[in-house]
């Protein structure tokens, strides 16, 4: 079996695993990793991550700005009223 192949078949395991909440059997996976596919393991998790953290960020950023826009124009309707 190639290195490489049996990292990826184990990085599917472990999300296999992960996605069933069965982190007793991950943890043994984890631990009968070498550094080097650990650390591949942990790269490919801070990517996901930071994906979804940067998608969540940015929403929540526009809704800040169409907030603030919104009361903005509504300062600005209840000024020219009188």
């Amino acid at each position: 079996m190639i290195p490489n192949e049996k990292t990826e078949n184990e990085v599917r395991a472990i999300e296999n695993l992960e996605q069933r909440d069965n982190s007793s059997a991950a943890a043994v996976l984890i631990q009968r990793m070498s550094e080097e596919e650990y650390a591949r393991v942990e790269k490919r998790l801070k990517r996901k991550l930071d994906l979804r953290l940067t998608a969540v960020i940015v929403f929540i950023y526009i809704l800040n700005y169409l907030d603030r826009v919104s009361i903005k124009h509504q300062f600005d309707r209840s000024n020219a009223r009188g």
